[in-house]
């Protein structure tokens, strides 16, 4: 069909936002320079190449952190009482945090890998420009679109690295056939100069997941010296696939948290880190354990994920008071640490289970009991 899409709206508190990565680091540079124009300074193409918590050379109470161009070359040292690593996945600063031996960090084996190549599509008239397209294939490929505020949506084809009619892929013409045949409905609406992309774009692999077990700082009390200050945030705390936005909106919460327990020790870091610790390191296990599930497949998906999904769908629609709604929603749709929110779903599934434990006795009980009966009627000796 090319018809326009089906619209299905969830029910929600509150209306979900899709912004670019880039895009946000635009307007939180903007927000720093405009609120505080003396005591920011951006570098761009840069890297932190080592950070030293107790050197020799700083001042006490300093570390030494080194940035280095991309590509090498000009090195430039600075001395800093905090160091805060949100330097992504491949963290440098966390690699000092984890040699103090305070923290370790936990990875966990990938079973369901995907890989993605991009396709951006522009809304076609009368389709709605603020919603986020799925589409799946019959050959194991899905095609997800977010909105942008030009109504050009940054679309992805996610699929498995063995997947063969991706790996067949030749020339313009094979993508448009692809596309004809397992998207019809996007078909008139990927340009050819698109679809040629879709070949020469290199294939990129979704990250796995990891996270911080331990500390999340640590402070030269804790050490025993005179040096500085390090704390992680983001990223380099925890990695999740980006699914359902968890990445992203986690760091923020961890933004959050560390200028709570600032505020809370008014700027002491030796009580307001170990405080941030205390808050955001079992959160950072919690949304990765949890996304984790999700992102499971075959059977042991089945039984993890999607049969919870269907029995946290019915118990809810029986009792809504009692039951919540699916982690998937609930996940989302709360101001509740995750933590909280898993401890509540698992208290769901025990009850769950035990609701239907009951259930079954209850009609074997019954069964039983007709059986005899009919036995009986029957002049059969029981």
């Amino acid at each position: 069909s090319t018809s326009p899409p089906r619209v299905r709206v969830a029910a929600k508190r509150f209306a979900s936002r899709v912004i670019q990565r880039d895009r946000l680091a635009s307007l939180l540079c903007e927000e720093a320079s405009a609120s505080h124009p003396s005591a920011v300074r951006f570098d761009y193409l840069m890297r932190v190449r080592s950070v030293e918590l107790d050197p020799s050379a700083a001042p006490e109470g300093k570390s030494l952190v080194k940035l280095e161009r991309d590509g090498g070359g000009w090195v430039e040292e600075i001395a800093v009482d905090l160091v805060v690593g949100a330097d992504g996945v491949g963290s440098a600063v966390r690699e000092v945090l984890l040699s103090t031996g305070a923290a370790s960090l936990r990875r966990i084996k990938d079973k369901n890998p995907r890989v993605f190549r991009t396709l951006p599509l522009r809304v076609p008239h009368g389709w709605p420009g603020d919603l986020n397209y799925s589409y799946r294939s019959g050959k194991g490929i899905t095609f997800e679109a977010l909105p942008t505020r030009e109504s050009m949506l940054v679309g992805l084809l996610l699929y498995k690295p063995e997947n063969e009619a991706m790996a067949a892929l030749r020339t313009a013409d094979d993508a448009e056939t692809l596309i004809r045949e397992e998207f019809p409905q996007l078909a008139k609406h990927v340009p050819r100069k698109a679809a040629a992309a879709l070949v020469s774009n290199p294939e990129q692999k979704i990250g796995g997941f990891t996270y911080v077990k331990g500390a999340l700082h640590s402070t030269p009390q804790e050490r025993g010296t005179k040096g500085g200050n390090l704390v992680l945030l983001g990223d380099s705390v925890k990695a999740v696939k980006p699914y359902f936005g968890y990445g992203l909106n986690t760091a923020l919460e961890d933004v959050a948290a560390l200028e709570d327990a600032l505020n809370a020790h008014g700027g002491d870091l030796s009580k307001a880190l170990p405080d941030y610790t205390k808050q955001r390191a079992k959160e950072a296990a919690a949304v990765v354990e949890a996304q984790r599930v999700f992102d499971r497949s075959g059977a042991w998906g089945f039984l993890t994920f999607v049969l919870p999904l269907l029995m946290d769908t019915f118990f809810h629609k029986v009792a809504p008071r009692v039951w919540k709604t699916n982690c998937i929603a609930f996940f989302g749709d709360s101001d509740r640490p995750f933590s909280k929110l898993r401890q509540r779903k698992r208290l769901d599934r025990l009850t769950q289970l035990s609701t239907i434990a009951a259930m079954g006795a209850a009609v074997f009980k019954v069964g039983t009991w007709l059986l005899w009966r009919a036995l009986r009627g029957l002049g059969v000796s029981v």
